[in-house]
């Protein structure tokens, strides 16, 4: 029986099940492949910046295509503007989480800083480069 991918997408570290399938074990498995572009254009765009990204290195990273990238994003620029977005929208759902529940001012800055050391810097598999 020949051995087949669950999901060709993700280069994690691959386990054979009882099947004989290789499963992939990595919590990036379930995206969709336009998230999973956004995704590896985030962790190369944070290590390399955005001049030294080609579009050509996030279509390696994310195993698409040409076609694939082009079919989500009309152009490398507005695939940066969503990129940036979903950094954002991270940054702040770990960031801000629970400071409206505090009235103190000092109370809320040792928050911020509380949840940008044990929620934003844990995801640095995603922003490997800060």
């Amino acid at each position: 029986m020949p051995v087949t991918t669950i999901d060709a997408k993700v280069l994690s570290s691959n386990k054979s099940s009882q099947s004989g399938l290789l499963v992939k074990e990595d919590k990036y498995t379930n995206m969709g492949q336009k998230d999973y572009i956004i995704h590896e254009a985030m962790k190369l765009v944070s290590l390399n910046g955005y001049l030294n990204t080609g579009i050509n290195d996030i279509i390696k990273s994310s195993n698409s295509s040409n076609g694939g990238v082009y079919h989500y994003f009309n152009s490398k620029e507005d695939l940066f503007y969503v990129v940036l977005e979903e950094a954002q929208r991270i940054w702040r759902e770990k960031t801000l989480d629970k400071l409206d529940q505090i009235n103190n001012p000092v109370d809320k800055i040792i928050q911020l800083l509380m949840n940008y050391k044990d929620n934003y810097l844990r995801y640095y598999e995603m922003f490997p480069g800060g």
